[in-house]
């Protein structure tokens, strides 16, 4: 339902009234004047309905004088439609963005709407900015990728000697191609464990690079593919799909803030 005043969606809606001179009045004022004057009851004021911003705004001005900015109409619910939330509230405190139906943070808790402080209201639009501007994709996976794929080649290359790979078993041949589950270990410190073919990471695995960064999930020919957790030092996470080592269909990123995005991914960006 709209907002009568700034003409916006919000579930936390107020109940005001409009006289014949477009002036404001509370449920106890009007409830006041039906008691005073039996004979008016009913012909002098329209109901509206006020977000609880606009609410708090409205109600401690002295001269409340009604803008309209659409026209007035019942509050009757009938034939409306359930629409998305079209605007979230910026807790004071945490700065978690919270949806119109909550009262309290979904984070810290606490009230959202007071007299003593403001809670700031921006639009769904740039929120979804917001999220995306949070983490590129294209230059956090690049590195990683490169990373790999050097490692591989390497592997396979003159090289392959001076690398030390370790299974459950114990050592194995240096030149015997890899399969099962086996343990590995660049020069560099990164540590791949989990399954193995043909000499690359094949099946189910888990990689932890030198800073700090993991993942556990797929693998496809050495490439991350399939579906899996990738953990950034940052604190943030994703878990979704992965095609050739970036995000590619369905998956949900965790950002270090505690805002969440899900929804499709191409390429490591999102759709």
């Amino acid at each position: 339902m709209k907002c009568h005043h700034c003409n916006s969606f919000d579930s936390m809606l107020r109940p005001m009234y409009v006289d014949k001179n477009n002036n404001l009045v509370t449920e106890s004022e009007r409830t006041a004047f039906e008691v005073l004057h039996p004979e008016e009851k009913g012909n002098i004021y329209t109901k509206i309905v006020l977000c609880g911003i606009c609410y708090q705004k409205l109600s401690k001005q002295t001269n409340r004088v009604f803008q309209k900015k659409r026209p007035l109409q019942t509050t009757s619910q009938k034939g409306s439609s359930i629409r998305k939330s079209q605007n979230f509230y910026i807790c004071p405190f945490c700065k978690t963005a919270n949806e119109p139906l909550r009262n309290t943070c979904k984070k810290c808790e606490r009230i959202l709407f007071s007299t003593e402080y403001e809670t700031k209201r921006v639009s769904s639009k740039s929120m979804k900015g917001n999220k995306r501007k949070n983490f590129d994709f294209k230059k956090g996976l690049v590195p990683i990728i490169v990373l790999l794929a050097i490692a591989f080649f390497t592997n396979r290359g003159t090289d392959v000697g001076q690398k030390e790979v370790a299974t459950p078993a114990g050592q194995v041949n240096q030149n015997e191609t890899l399969s099962g589950q086996s343990s590995y270990k660049w020069p560099d410190g990164t540590k791949y464990t989990g399954e193995f073919k043909g000499g690359q990471p094949h099946g189910k695995g888990t990689i932890i690079w030198t800073n700090g960064q993991t993942y556990t999930g797929d693998f496809f020919q050495g490439q991350m593919t399939g579906y899996g957790t990738l953990k950034f030092i940052d604190g943030s996470a994703y878990t979704g799909n992965f095609y050739n080592g970036k995000p590619h269909g369905q998956g949900t990123m965790r950002y270090s803030d505690g805002s969440v995005y899900t929804g499709n991914w191409v390429n490591g960006d999102v759709e």
